[in-house]
Formats: C-alpha cells, sequence, structure tokens
C-alpha cells in the first residue's frame, strides 16, 4: 500500500461526518447507509485499500484479500478487517 493511500486512511480519523458520507458517496455510489462514524471510518478505509491493490495488481481486491485481514490505522488504533464473505445455502 503507497504513502498516499495510508494518508488518506489517516485523514479519516480527522475528516467531519459530511465529509466522511460524501467520501462514501463518491466511493460506493450510494448514500451512507448509517451515520455512524466509526463504521464510515472502516468501510472507506477499506474500500481505499481495495480500490489501491486493485490498482496495483490488475485483479479483484475480492480475490486477493478475501482470505487475509487488513490492517487499517486509523488515529493510533489498529484494527484488523476482514473481507466479508458470502453465505451459500
Amino acid at each position: 500500500m503507497t504513502d498516499r493511500v495510508l494518508a488518506q486512511i489517516a485523514a479519516l480519523a480527522k475528516a467531519s461526518l459530511p465529509d466522511l458520507k460524501g467520501r462514501y458517496r463518491d466511493l460506493f455510489g450510494v448514500e451512507a447507509p448509517v451515520t455512524n462514524r466509526g463504521y464510515l471510518e472502516r468501510r472507506l478505509a477499506y474500500r481505499l485499500e481495495a480500490l489501491a491493490q486493485t490498482a496495483d495488481k490488475g485483479s479483484s481486491p475480492r480475490s486477493r484479500i478475501k482470505d487475509r485481514p487488513l490492517a487499517v490505522v486509523i488515529g493510533n488504533a489498529t484494527a484488523s478487517i476482514r473481507a466479508p464473505t458470502a453465505n451459500v445455502a
């Protein structure tokens, strides 16, 4: 992951809630489903990393990161996030 992407992820912690909602709309193409700040920061960080990996490798983000946790740094905390899994009946 590039320093630019890490800087974007770190900036999420300082962004206002309206800015986070606008960024969500830009990255996902829909309005944010909730106004929970922590949720928006995690989803945006995951999406930024996935897009950066896609640009670097050229394959789908899900195929590369489905089985490995992502380390996301927000402020001074590090969180481990797993890609969502499909429920197959």
